[in-house]
């Protein structure tokens, strides 16, 4: 099973240690650039820093096919990225 993440649920479970169990629950992790980017941003603690300097391979970064946006406004880069559903086979709403 595939699955796709946003900042926030990488973030704390590397925090915690606990982010080891991803590849346990799903074959592959796909993760927006711009999660990556603010997983790197310098206000990230140093460990997530760490950790996704050096992805392991069931975690990829992959660009979200271009989308509707409208109502995202609200959500940061990476929450829009990872709502945008990466390879999920979107489809406009009717």
């Amino acid at each position: 099973m595939i699955a796709v993440s946003d900042t926030s649920p990488i973030c704390y479970l590397i925090l915690i240690g606990e982010i080891d169990i991803l590849p346990k629950l799903y074959s592959q992790v796909l993760v927006p650039p711009a999660v990556v980017a603010e997983l790197l941003h310098e206000d990230a603690p140093g460990a997530v820093r760490s950790w996704v300097a050096n992805l392991p391979s069931w975690i990829s970064a992959q660009q979200n096919p271009v989308g509707m946006t409208v109502g995202m406004e609200k959500l940061q880069a990476g929450e829009q990225a990872a709502a945008g559903g990466i390879g999920c086979g979107r489809h406009d709403p009717p």
